[in-house]
């Protein structure tokens, strides 16, 4: 999901499977000026179905790309080490290390708040299985709740 706001970078909501087809959106505009990307993303969890995009993202194949990733702390390892481990062989032919774009990781605690430029984010702790953020975005008097489903129990 994007959330875009005049002046800003791309806020980028979570990075599952549809980033990809994002990428290829995103890089129209920025292939047609001649610039890499510049961007911003936010993660609820590290569920695959939430980060399994990450290594087909189209704009991460560009030097000078540059994507700023903010998602919940991961106990005794970074987010970055995290992700780091489910982008590498066996399990992908590459380490996230060898893209020739940027990613820079933000550990978030529970509650945190902070602004990327204009845009005010408060992350909050959600019940989910495992280290899990939703996000109250604000910028230009408008106001967006982003968070994944809960998790109160499970029935079998």
């Amino acid at each position: 999901m994007l959330v875009e706001v005049v002046g800003e970078p791309p806020l980028i909501l979570d990075m599952g499977t549809g980033l990809r087809a994002l990428g290829h959106h995103l890089n129209v505009p920025l292939i047609a000026a001649g610039r890499p990307l510049r961007g911003n993303a936010l993660l609820t969890h590290l569920h695959y179905d939430h980060v399994l995009g990450t290594p087909f993202f189209p704009p991460m194949r560009d030097p000078g790309a540059l994507l700023d990733i903010f998602g919940p702390a991961q106990g005794d390892n970074s987010l970055q080490t995290t992700m780091a481990s489910m982008v590498k062989p066996p399990f992908f032919p590459v380490h996230m290390a060898d893209f020739r774009g940027e990613l820079n990781y933000h550990d978030l605690g529970t509650d945190d708040e902070f602004t990327i430029g204009g845009i005010a984010i408060k992350a909050r702790t959600i019940p989910h299985i495992g280290s899990t953020l939703g996000f109250r975005i604000e910028a230009d008097d408008v106001v967006v709740a982003y968070m994944p489903n809960s998790v109160m129990g499970r029935t079998s």
